[in-house]
């Protein structure tokens, strides 16, 4: 049951908060590049667990003319879906077509980024912080 927009209950009526739940689901995927449909049910999940976080979204680009000024909002839906994200949040809707996902992590951030392109391409940067998602 989501509770305010940082954490939720787990089954024994215990806090978790957002963040460590969305560590939890990937901790044993870091460092690798996800994809569809091998990691499908996974992808599915990630995009669930985003639901309701404070994300800091970028667009990179491989032109040095064409990107997107980061942004910090709150993920209200996000799939991936035959290869394309699609994320709706408070202030816009982002469509990006992605090869798969690539996940690291520090203790107190996580950082998504899904390449466009199996060479050189367009990345979408996705920066989650335990400081911005943390029960209040």
């Amino acid at each position: 049951m989501l509770e305010q927009n940082s954490h939720f209950y787990n089954d024994e009526g215990e806090v978790i908060l957002l963040f460590d739940n969305l560590y939890n689901l990937v901790k044993d995927n870091l460092n690798q590049r996800l994809f569809d449909p091998k990691n499908l049910e996974l992808l599915k999940q990630l995009m669930k667990t985003l639901v309701g976080m404070t994300v800091h979204l970028q667009v990179n680009s491989d032109s040095q003319y064409y990107r997107i000024n980061e942004s910090v909002m709150c993920v209200k839906s996000a799939t991936f879906v035959g290869g394309k994200i699609s994320i709706r949040t408070t202030t816009q809707n982002i469509g990006f077509q992605a090869v798969g996902i690539i996940i690291t992590a520090q203790p107190d951030q996580i950082m998504i980024t899904a390449p466009n392109s199996e060479e050189v391409g367009s990345m979408l940067i996705m920066i989650i912080t335990r400081e911005e998602n943390r029960a209040t």
